[in-house]
């Protein structure tokens, strides 16, 4: 999908703007970030933290264009 659809999303969704839209999806980064911290913290197995860790890195990769 190429950046004008994911803008015309953004405004479907009630952003007020694509550049709104992309201030969350920063947000949203900054979150899931310290995932793997977090988890540890809780206990969760050091499997899972590496398996959801590396199908962020691949979205990010994918989505790369999304927040210039």
């Amino acid at each position: 999908m190429r950046v004008k659809n994911y803008a015309k999303l953004a405004v479907a969704a009630v952003y007020a703007s694509w550049q709104k839209a992309q201030q969350a999806i920063q947000e949203i980064i900054e979150v899931i970030t310290g995932f793997a911290e977090l988890a540890k913290e809780a206990g969760v197995s050091k499997n899972t933290p590496a398996i959801i860790k590396k199908a962020l890195e691949e979205r990010r990769h994918e989505n790369r264009g999304l927040l210039r």
